[in-house]
């Protein structure tokens, strides 16, 4: 008997230790999404690299240069072909995360979203 309140201690201490590591490092996973930010900007410079002229070319990444009205200029990158519709002036709407403290990526923003093209005022 007392084996058995031993056996189910140790399980109890073990699932307590799960959970405690797991809330430790769900913020570490969700880093990008904690500190991203939304912002309208122009898109100053569009640069695609890796993806062959094939349509279903699945390793093409884009380099996006954005200009906000504040003088602000944020640089990017994202791998998702929505970015291929844009094209330099074109005014957009975009969602940005940072790279983790702990990556090599420090301090850049990585797969910006697309979120929707804005028609400039006239």
């Amino acid at each position: 008997m007392n084996g058995i309140f031993r056996g189910f201690k140790l399980i109890v201490v073990l699932a307590i230790l799960v959970g405690v590591v797991g809330y430790a490092l769900g913020p570490a996973r969700m880093y990008g999404y904690l500190f991203s930010k939304e912002l309208v900007a122009t898109i100053a410079d569009i640069r695609s690299f890796g993806g062959s002229d094939s349509e279903n070319s699945k390793s093409e990444t884009f380099a996006i240069e954005l200009h906000t009205d504040s003088d602000e200029i944020q640089i990017a990158t994202s791998c998702e072909k929505v970015w291929a519709v844009v094209a330099k002036g074109d005014c957009v709407r975009v969602k940005l995360y940072p790279a983790a403290p702990w990556t090599s990526s420090d301090g850049s923003w990585i797969n910006a979203k697309l979120v929707n093209k804005i028609k400039k005022p006239k």
